[in-house]
Parts: structure tokens; C-alpha cells; sequence
């Protein structure tokens, strides 16, 4: 490839490097801290998600086609709300999802002491002695089935749920009017649509 189209390319992994590594840092520092906000809840799934799932990737085979600054910025702006409607949907089916269909456990993230999207918010809305119920619960490795039923019932009892479904959603409509003004062809529009759908609406 020409040398241009390498350094563009060398630039993006580069970048993907360095944000993965700071989301990763930051994923490990609010692990079993369920006090995070919900702009470092946001910082983290960025960093550690989308722009590693979905916006570098699409900016390298850019780079690799050699695509000019107003292609580069289109891919921001469809696969950072992307990404994040993307990590969003794998917070409330890491505990809400069919183990059947997801591969996973549904205890996991809640043993582990995660604080995602759906914990920020529930701590935010319910009372204190709700809040301290989660935390009690979330983070215990010996959590069982029962009591991970409860944390899902103050999920939902607090409209946390409803609430990541709602940033899931809003995210997804802004990747999807980015591409009203992308410099893309139509056929790729399409695709790029089909793609939307399939990583926010999944149940896997």
C-alpha cells in the first residue's frame, strides 16, 4: 500500500491502543466500586467499547482505502453512539439475557461486582435502603440464582432498566441519522443500517 495509507493506518491502531488501555484502567478501578457516575460509567464504554468495536476498525479500512478527513469523521459518527448503544445492550443482557442464547451466565458481571450502566443508574434512583441491598448483593462471588433475582427486581423496580433501554435507543437513532449526511454510497448506507439494527436489537 502506499506509505500515506500506511501511517493512517498505523495511526488509527495506535489510537485504538491507547483507549482501549484506558478503558480497561478504568473498567479495573470502578470494579466492585458501585459509586461510579454515570459520565465515567460513559468514559469507560467508550474507551474500552466503541470506539475499539466499531469506530476504529471502520477508520482502518478507511485508512487502508485511502479516505479523506469527512469519510474519517462519518465513522465517528456512526460507530461511537454505535458502540456504546453496543455495550449498553450487553450490560442488560449480561443479567437480564437467555443463558441459552447469550453463551454466558447471567451472575457473572453481578459477582463480579461490575458497575455498569444498569447498576449507575439504579443507585442513583432507589432509596437507602434499596442501595444498600445492591451492595450487599453486587460483588459477592458466591451470589446465587435467588438473590441475583433480586438484584434484577430493584433493577427493573427502580426504572434502571427502562432507563439503558432508553440511552440504548437514543443512541442507536443518532448512529442511524449520521449516515442522512455520510459521504458513503447507498448500498453501503444500507449495510451500515443492517449493521445498527443487528448490534443494538440482538438478544445474543
Amino acid at each position: 500500500m502506499p506509505d500515506a495509507h500506511r501511517t493512517a493506518v498505523l495511526r488509527c491502531v495506535d489510537r485504538a491502543r491507547s483507549e482501549l488501555i484506558a478503558g480497561q484502567h478504568l473498567d479495573l478501578l470502578t470494579t466492585g466500586e458501585l459509586h461510579t457516575s454515570v459520565e465515567t460509567m460513559m468514559s469507560i464504554i467508550r474507551y474500552k467499547t466503541a470506539k475499539y468495536t466499531i469506530e476504529r476498525p471502520m477508520q482502518v479500512g478507511g485508512a487502508l482505502a485511502g479516505a479523506g478527513p469527512e469519510v474519517m469523521r462519518a465513522y465517528t459518527d456512526y460507530g461511537v453512539p454505535l458502540g456504546e448503544a453496543f455495550q449498553l445492550r450487553d450490560d442488560v443482557l449480561g443479567v437480564f439475557g437467555e443463558p441459552d442464547r447469550t453463551g454466558k451466565s447471567r451472575l457473572d458481571d453481578l459477582r463480579e461486582g461490575k458497575c455498569t450502566s444498569l447498576v449507575v443508574h439504579a443507585l442513583r434512583a432507589c432509596g437507602p435502603g434499596e442501595a444498600s441491598r445492591l451492595r450487599e448483593l453486587i460483588g459477592d462471588p458466591e451470589l446465587g440464582e435467588p438473590e441475583a433475582a433480586e438484584i434484577r427486581d430493584l433493577l427493573t423496580g427502580t426504572g434502571a432498566r427502562t432507563a439503558v433501554e432508553q440511552m440504548i435507543e437514543a443512541r442507536y437513532r443518532q448512529a442511524l441519522d449520521s449516515l442522512d449526511s455520510a459521504p458513503f454510497p447507498p448500498h453501503a448506507v444500507r449495510t451500515l443500517r443492517d449493521v445498527a439494527e443487528a448490534v443494538v436489537h440482538r438478544t445474543s
